[in-house]
């Protein structure tokens, strides 16, 4: 290629990335409002300030994502390939670039460098000519090359079978037990976030399927791995996983209200930590690098957030203590999906016209002057909870 060749962005074309970065600054702006407003005044000002940095870098970042998004360009000459943002460039020479991978569903091509350098090639660049995809398609598929390496390896492996038959009808039937564990866990999320009942038995077996996916995963013998990748020729578990996790951390949220998060983070960190050192530890191989352990810890800290939750609030078979409280007022979050409070009166040490988060029927049955019940528990693993209940 003799002359410089510039690509820009079509016109319009990256309004998934806009969507999406959209919906998460929305829900992180929630998040803070929510600190404010849905916390109550028992909450320490450190807990709520880690959540308002938390979730204020979430925002910050996914509008700075947005802004370099929208501003990038390619520039092609002779010597090489140049991406340039509004915050940053990056340059791959030809004859240093090993090779090319496949994005998720098509949306577009990874060139990687022999030191390793990456540059994302969007599809959503002008390339009426499809120049830009011949270049980098001229480049062989490095998650083929890995994958067809990965296989012949399995299959060469004296310790998975004696015979190359007999490996590869075990290697064929881990595809089968991994394809099970997703559809497993991603049905499963389902019935937990949709429709829970019987309560206990799908909220039992929401707990249980990850314990059995590691369960499965550390008997196979390598043969199945936690997360699924292309340049792998041996399946992964985690693509289900991820919804049920989501689901079981949502379900917390909104069944149980603690009455004070203090006493909730000291057990939720140290099983967090628990979890993740343990997956550390056995699948060592897997879970090398400090983004996936930083990625395990949250996978865990939401597995533990709604199980633990469900533990101490479910099961607490301890005599509640009710308190008559007056509804002051009430109120409810438009959106998609409404929430809906009630401010009740002073009840222990809370104060007056707090607000509480409540179901649709009971927001429904009780106006300003009304009295309902607070029933309030220690909590099994002595988390303090409470719930909100008519008086009658």
């Amino acid at each position: 290629m003799n002359e410089e060749r510039m690509y820009r962005v079509k016109i319009g074309s990256p309004i998934g990335g806009y969507v999406i970065c959209a919906v998460l600054t929305g829900i992180a702006l929630w998040m803070i409002r929510a600190v404010f407003t849905d916390l109550d005044d028992q909450t320490s000002l450190a807990t709520k300030l880690v959540i308002t940095v938390l979730f204020g870098t979430v925002a910050i970042g996914t509008i700075w994502y947005a802004v370099d998004l929208h501003f990038r360009y390619l520039v092609v000459d002779e010597s090489g390939i140049r991406k340039r943002r509004i915050f940053r460039e990056n340059y791959l020479a030809f004859d240093h670039i090993a090779g090319h991978r496949s994005m998720h569903e098509g949306n577009g091509l990874i060139l990687e460098a022999k030191d390793g350098r990456r540059m994302i090639i969007e599809k959503d660049y002008v390339d009426p000519e499809h120049s830009l995809l011949t270049l980098c398609l001229r480049y062989p598929d490095l998650d083929e090359v890995s994958r067809k390496k990965d296989r012949q390896r399995v299959l060469s492996d004296h310790e998975v079978g004696f015979s190359r038959s007999e490996r590869e009808a075990k290697l064929n039937s881990a595809m089968r037990q991994a394809r099970m564990i997703n559809w497993l866990a991603g049905l499963v999320g389902a019935w937990v976030w949709i429709y829970p009942h019987p309560y206990s038995f799908a909220y039992g077996t929401a707990i249980a399927v990850p314990l059995l996916a590691a369960v499965l995963v550390a008997r196979s013998g390598g043969l199945i791995r936690l997360d699924s990748r292309k340049s792998s020729a041996r399946p992964g578990v985690t693509t289900g996983l991820y919804f049920l996790v989501a689901a079981l951390f949502i379900r917390g949220l909104i069944d149980f209200e603690p009455y004070d998060y203090g006493s909730l983070w000291p057990i939720l960190l140290a099983t967090s930590l628990l979890l993740t050192a343990v997956i550390v530890m056995v699948f060592a191989s897997e879970v090398k690098s400090k983004p996936g352990i930083a990625a395990v810890f949250c996978l865990t800290a939401m597995y533990a957030y709604g199980s633990l939750l469900h533990v101490n609030c479910y099961y607490d078979d301890r005599e509640a203590s009710r308190y008559p409280v007056e509804v002051m007022d009430k109120s409810y979050s438009s959106g998609r999906n409404q929430s809906y409070y009630l401010h009740l009166s002073e009840w222990k040490a809370r104060p007056r016209k707090e607000m509480n988060r409540v179901s649709r029927s009971l927001y429904n049955r009780v106006e300003a002057g009304d009295s309902v019940l607070v029933l309030y528990r220690a909590g099994k693993l002595g988390v303090p909870w409470y719930r909100v209940v008519t008086a009658d």
